[in-house]
């Protein structure tokens, strides 16, 4: 071949590949946006959601120690969801109660409270269930006994404060009254041993979709907190923090009003002394700065003396002792686990790269 045609020759398929390349690209791009597209867009199920026209909610407000229907002050659905804005809620009713038709996300877990006697009931419900099925909603009738009531757990935080002790109440409140009752305060429900002079600080109880703070008063005997709880049949938690004078060395009473099944107190810094009669030493992190020991089950009213003194090493105000329910960890972990943005879209960015670097090879002579 002339060295004039070879030229000519060699530019043709220049031109040839050139113009194969534009071609391709545009198939490129087709099958990137086949590829990603469907993981970019809302599922089917997301989209039925957010369709949903709405169902007839039917509520049924039984009385669960007399399995009859009841009457209570309040009713309220609300999401489980940060906001708790009210999705529908009546006042004065009974027995079934027919909400209307309400909008409500089939996927959602929705928060039902009944309000009766000042005492807050709670179910829940996904949007599914609640549209499709009545919902039950139990109440019960009240007492003042005690009879079956008991702390599953007592966990006791004390920590040093330069001139001060605060303490941490973390309660665990078990009702397995027979038949099943609400125990009430007549005035009080639940009695805390606590010294004359402590300063107290939040009180809450933890039931429900948020803590609710309550107030504390005299206890039926000195040295002793009341706590006006209502306690309906099953888990009710509480939290109280406190804080007490502290000369370099204190005497603490712990007790209960009700049967104590286990407790334990953590102490810090580590150089704070402890001692009492039969407190165990548990093995701590040594970087969490905390001494922990558990104690003897104790009887309903029965006490035993902490004796604490020093403390003179770094003060750690930040510790957190966590009260999340199992449901709650359950829940962060689906979370996590869901991932976030575009992040959970990697394994289509990567189909994407090799689809576009195959068509490239491909196309080379």
């Amino acid at each position: 071949m002339k060295p004039g045609m070879a030229t000519r020759f060699h530019s043709f398929q220049a031109d040839i590949r050139s113009q194969a390349r534009q071609a391709i690209w545009p198939h490129v791009v087709m099958a990137a946006f086949l590829i990603g597209a469907p993981a970019l867009l809302p599922s089917t199920a997301c989209a039925q959601d957010a369709s949903n026209e709405g169902g007839e909610v039917v509520i049924s407000i039984l009385n669960g120690t007399t399995q009859e229907p009841a009457s209570a002050e309040k009713l309220i659905i609300l999401p489980e969801t940060a906001t708790h804005r009210p999705v529908a809620e009546d006042f004065e009713v009974s027995g079934e109660v027919n909400l209307g038709a309400l909008v409500l996300e089939p996927s959602q877990s929705y928060i039902i409270e009944v309000i009766s006697d000042g005492v807050s009931y709670f179910a829940r419900a996904s949007g599914r269930e609640l549209q499709s099925q009545i919902t039950p909603v139990y109440i019960f009738t009240t007492t003042s006994a005690l009879t079956g009531v008991k702390a599953s757990g007592m966990n006791l935080v004390i920590r040093r404060a330069e001139t001060e002790l605060e303490i941490e109440y973390l309660l665990t409140v078990v009702n397995e009254s027979l038949p099943q009752q609400t125990v009430v305060g007549d005035p009080t429900s639940l009695e805390l041993a606590l010294p004359a002079d402590v300063q107290l600080g939040e009180i809450e109880v933890m039931r429900g979709h948020t803590p609710q703070a309550i107030t504390a008063s005299s206890g039926s005997n000195p040295g002793w907190t009341g706590l006006a709880v209502p306690l309906p049949p099953g888990t009710t938690r509480l939290r109280l923090v406190a804080s007490i004078p502290y000369p370099e060395q204190l005497v603490l009473r712990v007790g209960f009003n009700i049967p104590v099944e286990a407790w334990s107190v953590l102490t810090s810094p580590v150089d704070l002394d402890i001692r009492g009669t039969d407190l165990v030493p548990v093995d701590a992190p040594a970087e969490s700065n905390l001494r922990r020991h558990t104690g003897p089950a104790l009887s309903a009213g029965e006490t035993v003396l902490l004796t604490l003194g020093g403390g003179s090493g770094p003060v750690i105000t930040g510790v957190e002792v966590s009260t999340a329910t199992p449901e709650d960890l359950a829940r962060a972990a689906d979370d996590s686990r869901g991932g976030g943005g575009l992040l959970k879209y990697w394994w289509a960015l990567i189909l994407v790269a090799i689809a576009i670097f195959i068509v490239l090879r491909r196309s080379k002579p």
